[in-house]
């Protein structure tokens, strides 16, 4: 961290707050501030790479959009959700635009609008958004790509907030085979073993006798390498 905040302090002195070397170093304080939980003196760098970009490039350049959607993220991560989900429809809208709706960044936006609406407890408006990502990305992506994985752990979440258990989790099985494929992707295997786990949790909980502790054991040893 040190070392970071003295090169940006000398890009900033050598080439000025706008130019790309110093928004990229801004940037990176303040993923270096998310990754530490320290979300709070995160976001002022997030915003501050959103406004330079704004300036120096084009509202809806790549850059700034992908700017625009770290804030949204950001936001989401803090529980302030009527803050976060303006600028995700923004940073959707603009990749839309830009760049075509099977373009990774904008399956990813899409996915991220609709957790916001689920996070908010507006289900009904998140289901297209989990619908349409999930259609995106397996077509344009593969099944083992991380954003299809997201994409059917989302469905499936919404599915079995819905009482459509059976639906959720071949959903959540499907994720799971896939999952196993990425061994180096630990957000995305993290996501399915939690959500996984949820689900044999609660459908255990209805059924104690149907053996869903034990397949909750045998995934959970898949996902170790046992």
């Amino acid at each position: 961290m040190p070392y970071l905040r003295e090169a940006l302090s000398t890009r900033r002195r050598v080439s000025g707050d706008q130019h790309p070397y110093t928004i990229r170093c801004i940037q990176e304080m303040g993923r270096l501030y998310r990754k530490m939980g320290r979300l709070e003196e995160a976001l002022p760098y997030y915003e501050e790479a959103m406004d330079s970009y704004r300036l120096a490039l084009d509202p809806e350049h790549p850059s700034t959009l992908n700017a625009i959607a770290s804030i949204a993220v950001v936001l989401q991560q803090m529980d302030r959700l009527d803050e976060a989900l303006p600028y995700a429809r923004e940073a959707l809208d603009g990749g839309r635009r830009v760049s075509g709706d099977d373009f990774p960044p904008v399956i990813r936006r899409i996915n991220l609008v609709g957790e916001i609406l689920y996070d908010m407890g507006r289900k009904d408006e998140a289901r297209p958004y989990f619908e349409e990502s999930l259609e995106r990305s397996r077509r344009a992506l593969g099944a083992d790509h991380g954003e299809t994985i997201r994409s059917l752990v989302n469905s499936g979440i919404l599915l079995q907030s819905q009482g459509r258990s059976a639906e959720a989790g071949l959903l959540f099985l499907e994720a799971a085979e896939s999952a196993l494929k990425l061994h180096k992707n630990h957000e995305v295997r993290a996501i399915v073993t939690d959500a996984l786990a949820n689900y044999f949790e609660a459908r255990h909980a209805m059924e104690p006798d149907a053996g869903y502790n034990a397949r909750a054991r045998e995934w959970a040893d898949r996902f170790a390498g046992k």
